[in-house]
């Protein structure tokens, strides 16, 4: 027997009361209902996402497997890397694999020389306004306390010549830490071979 079961005629509160169902007012009624359909169909989108995601990989492996064992023609780029095309040239997917990266203690040092640095800025003018945005906001956490590497590894690209400044970008390299490797897929269209690729979202929240 299922304890957990809510009876017939009555619905559990986010305390978990039973409250009988007559008086639950209409409105919390009606986004109940709201609430768990949209779930319901999310989880089925989402379930059919990652089928998808599973199907493209395996069938583009396959290919790429096909293609070098019986064309001669070897497919692929660095890490396994790689872009097919349609033969009119307006549909690709590529296949990308990325590290997973995360820093060790010594980013803390690397984050107290950015931030010395970013002082040192503040009224010269030299010193272009991106970049001191840029360094202000490199090593703020998220939600759940976490770095974000994409923007901590930004910093990597600005051509300083500060002392301080280099110190602190061969301490992110040194603290840089390989966990891993995922796997991305992304698809892409254009009108004609010679027009601008546009990638067609699969998250949902960039649709």
């Amino acid at each position: 027997m299922d304890t957990n079961a809510v009876p017939e005629g009555y619905m559990k509160n986010a305390q978990g009361h039973l409250v009988p169902e007559n008086l639950v007012e209409e409105v919390d009624l009606v986004r109940d209902d709201l609430v768990r359909n949209l779930v319901a169909k999310g989880k089925l989108l989402h379930g059919d996402i990652k089928k998808y995601r599973s199907d493209a990989m395996s069938e583009v492996k396959d290919f790429i497997i096909l293609a070098a064992s019986k064309y001669d023609v070897t497919l692929g780029g660095k890490k396994g890397n790689v872009s097919l095309v349609s033969y009119d040239g307006t549909r690709m997917v590529k296949v990308q694999v990325a590290s997973l990266i995360r820093f060790d203690e010594r980013i803390q040092a690397a984050e107290q020389l950015v931030n010395e640095c970013n002082e040192e800025w503040t009224n010269h003018p030299g010193v272009p306004d991106e970049l001191k945005v840029v360094a202000a906001n490199a090593f703020a956490q998220n939600a759940q306390g976490q770095l974000s590497v994409t923007k901590i590894l930004n910093l990597l690209r600005w051509k300083i010549t500060h002392a301080k400044w280099l110190k602190a970008m061969d301490i992110i390299r040194d603290s840089m830490q390989v966990i891993g490797s995922a796997e991305y897929i992304r698809i892409y269209e254009r009108d004609n071979p010679e027009g601008q690729w546009k990638a067609i979202p699969l998250d949902i929240a960039k649709l």
